[in-house]
């Protein structure tokens, strides 16, 4: 009906002028944000963050001239927008915290000092991003965003992204949970059966939680090493290019696009027990802060 009456080319291009900025937002912000925390300024390591990833994202040209994709701006390069994110800020603290830096005398202006101070590290950061860039393109492997989209996305698309709210549910048995655990396990569980997993990344939350960015990465990769190794070796069937909907639960799914083969519910089962086991320990550690946390409010009530 939008198409018929010619609007939807307006709407997508609110969509993509929007939501479809993702991908660069983060990848300032995240860079921006872990500067700030180390005390150093965050707005440079965002813009060298920023401009790394455009430095990584392949350009397209045409009659027009020479551009971005919209798709690597938005979801689709979010993935690198955060992994690049922490690592151009984490070498941007790293060159300014051992003075690797142009430092100009007092009287010139903070600004003005900030932007010569990042110069070297900038120049670093960009040139190894430029470098990766280059590596790729000459070995005619892909992109880096199809890479992570591949190596991320794929393992978490088989295996579903109820794994958060299926570990707060386990957690939120326990008779000394916290409160947050508890209020946020009916919220995750649910909605995370069908694949619906924002009340879990931005509740607990695991958007930009450092305590849980570890297994966030590898959970993916070791679901992506089990499902390669068990479809090579044959133990589990391939994929048969079987589109099922994003909100069918796991094992389900895994039943599905494997053509109605048990191996593929198998797989996902296991998976899925794999990644429990790489978040338990992390989020006991995020629930023993929650405690302390609830502790201190408990006794400033009391006080």
């Amino acid at each position: 009906m939008v198409a018929a009456v010619g609007i939807d080319a307006y709407l997508w291009k609110g969509v993509d002028s929007s939501f479809g900025l993702m991908g660069i937002v983060a990848s300032f912000g995240i860079a921006n944000s872990l500067a700030r925390q180390n005390k150093v300024d965050g707005v440079s390591a965002g813009i060298i963050a920023l401009s790394s990833f455009i430095v990584v994202t392949p350009f397209v040209s045409g009659e027009t001239g020479t551009g971005i994709p919209v798709g690597y701006m938005g979801s689709k390069g979010l993935f690198v927008a955060m992994i690049l994110g922490i690592i151009s800020a984490s070498i941007f603290c790293w060159f300014i915290k051992r003075d690797i830096q142009i430092k100009l005398p007092d009287s010139v202006p903070p600004a003005v000092a900030r932007i010569f101070s990042a110069l070297i590290p900038g120049a670093a950061i960009i040139t190894l991003w430029l470098v990766v860039f280059a590596v790729l393109d000459k070995m005619n492997i892909g992109n880096i965003h199809d890479i992570m989209m591949i190596v991320l996305g794929g393992p978490l698309g088989l295996l579903g992204n109820n794994i958060f709210g299926t570990i707060i549910a386990i957690i939120a048995r326990r008779k000394n949970a916290s409160k947050m655990t508890k209020a946020m396990a009916p919220l995750t569980l649910t909605p995370g059966i069908f694949n619906i997993n924002e009340p879990a990344m931005f509740g607990l939350p695991i958007v930009m939680n450092v305590s849980l960015i570890i297994p966030f990465i590898l959970a993916p990769v070791a679901n992506a090493v089990i499902s390669y190794v068990a479809m090579a070796s044959g133990l589990v069937a391939r994929t048969k290019g079987i589109t099922v909907s994003w909100t069918m639960p796991p094992i389900l799914s895994g039943f599905l696009i494997t053509g109605n083969h048990i191996s593929g519910a198998i797989l996902q089962l296991v998976c899925i027990l794999v990644d429990v086991a790489i978040y338990w320990f992390f989020y006991k550690a995020v629930e023993k802060q929650n405690l302390a946390l609830e502790a201190v409010e408990a006794n400033e009530v009391m006080n």
